[in-house]
């Protein structure tokens, strides 16, 4: 399989809400100057699962994503995300 290369130059980041429950909204609310993105693919928490028996080396369990980290910075911040959300559904 051939790679593609990416960019972001042009891309949109805004929101929609939808006016009924299960149909696709009409209108898209655009933010202006978002700086970064949240890495979409969180990688899970390791948990300690060593026993006392284990006398050399700990053992590790993939635990859950933490999704808590999936943040935006938008210029003027979440303030200013707050606006665009209130005047949307106003």
């Amino acid at each position: 399989m051939s790679s593609v290369d990416l960019t972001t130059i042009g891309i949109r980041f805004g929101f929609a809400i939808e006016s009924t429950a299960g149909t696709r909204p009409t209108a898209f609310e655009n933010i202006v100057n978002p700086k970064d993105t949240p890495d979409l693919s969180p990688q899970p928490d390791s948990l300690d699962a060593t026993s006392l028996n284990d006398l050399e080396f700990k053992r590790y369990l993939l635990g859950l994503k933490d999704a808590s980290q999936l943040s935006y910075h938008i210029e003027g911040g979440i303030p200013l995300l707050l606006v665009y959300v209130y005047n949307a559904i106003h």
